[in-house]
């Protein structure tokens, strides 16, 4: 996967990706919640919000957590259609600034084994003092009949 992100340039972006990045940093909720189909699914930070009004809720309770300001940092487009838009976020949360990454649908397929095996197997976690939750399954591999 080529990682490589060109200066953030709405104009040549989708416009459905910018009324998307807009109605979020707007706080318009409904209007985040309107670009997605019916069916739709949203997954963030291990949850995942499905419909309409699941990811309405979602949006505007991601928003309202913490205090943060927005920065279009990058993009880039493959194959003409899947576009990745980096995002800096700096706030009172936790760690302070992070830089996300909104990806197409199968993007976040492909990325998704490896970050599930990462999460799993190998970050820490504060609830269970430090340790990867697969540290608390003994027969995890079935290495044990």
């Amino acid at each position: 996967m080529n990682d490589t992100f060109t200066a953030y340039d709405p104009a040549t972006l989708p416009a459905p990706v910018v009324a998307y990045l807009d109605a979020h940093d707007e706080k318009r909720y409904a209007d985040v919640a309107a670009l997605f189909a019916p069916g739709a699914t949203v997954l963030d930070d291990g949850k995942t919000y499905e419909g309409i009004e699941a990811i309405r809720a979602w949006s505007e309770k991601s928003s309202a957590e913490y205090t943060y300001t927005s920065t279009r940092i990058g993009q880039r487009t493959a194959d003409g259609s899947q576009v990745t838009v980096r995002v800096r976020l700096d706030g009172n949360f936790p760690g302070g600034t992070v830089v996300l990454r909104y990806r197409s649908e199968q993007e976040r397929r492909d990325a998704f084994p490896h970050w599930l095996h990462t999460y799993n197997h190998h970050r820490g976690h504060t609830a269970l003092a430090g340790k990867p939750p697969a540290s608390r399954v003994p027969n995890l591999t079935g290495q044990y009949t």
